[in-house]
Parts: C-alpha cells; structure tokens; sequence
C-alpha cells in the first residue's frame, strides 16, 4: 500500500488531490482518509481505483522441473512491494492448479517457487 501526500495547492472543500509516495500495487483500492484525530468514516463519493498488473517477460522460458522448486521470474509493473501485507496467488492451468510460492517482489520484479506437480511426465515430456 502507498500512502498519499496531499497537495495544499489542490486542497479544497470539495476535492483532496495528492501525490503516491511510492508505485500502487494492483489490486482494487478504495481511499482512507486519516486525520490527526483518527479515520474519516468511509465517504460514499470516495471512487474505488482499479490498479493493473502488467508482466512484460518470464523467466527462464525452458520447460519447468515436474519435481518443483524452480524460480520462476517475472518482470513487470505495480507488483506488490511488501509481501508481508500482500496476498499473491500465482497458480499454473493444470488440472491441480499446481501453485508457485511468492519468495521476493519490487513493484517490478516478483519471484516465486514452483511446488511439485502431479503426477509423473512421459518419458521425455516436460511443463512449460
């Protein structure tokens, strides 16, 4: 989550226009307004913004180990860059939906670890 600074200039009865302090991480956000007296009750007019991901490459882009534990990175905008506070859910299209476990992330590189998947390859056949 970024937080926001006010622009005085831009500070009317009507409207708050600020600045982000660092880049948004996708997801659907909705404003909270504190003041030094605590939290502005939820404002009906306050817009929900809708922040998208963008990925612009993967890598490694060879077949993955069906055993796991393969890195797998992806390079891209508005990643999440505090995975503490973050819920990343990265899953392949097999029939198991084979999960990969987020290991790091910066608002333009996110890492994660592929699980095991199931069952066992063909000989000669790989993922990915």
């Amino acid at each position: 989550m970024a937080n926001c600074v006010i622009n005085k200039a831009a500070f009317t009865a009507t409207s708050i226009e600020c600045t982000l302090d660092k880049e948004p991480t996708c997801g659907d956000w909705k404003p909270i307004i504190t003041t030094q007296k605590g939290t502005v009750p939820e404002v009906t007019a306050l817009a929900s913004q809708t922040v998208l991901c963008t990925i612009t490459s993967i890598f490694p882009q060879t077949p993955l180990n069906w055993l796991g534990y393969d890195n797998i990175t992806f390079t891209g905008t508005n990643f999440p860059h505090d995975l503490a506070r973050s819920t990343i859910d990265i899953k392949f299209t097999d029939t198991d939906t084979t999960p990969c476990l987020a290991q790091s992330s910066t608002t333009t590189t996110l890492v994660c670890l592929t699980s095991p998947f199931a069952g066992t390859p063909a000989s000669g056949e790989s993922y990915g």
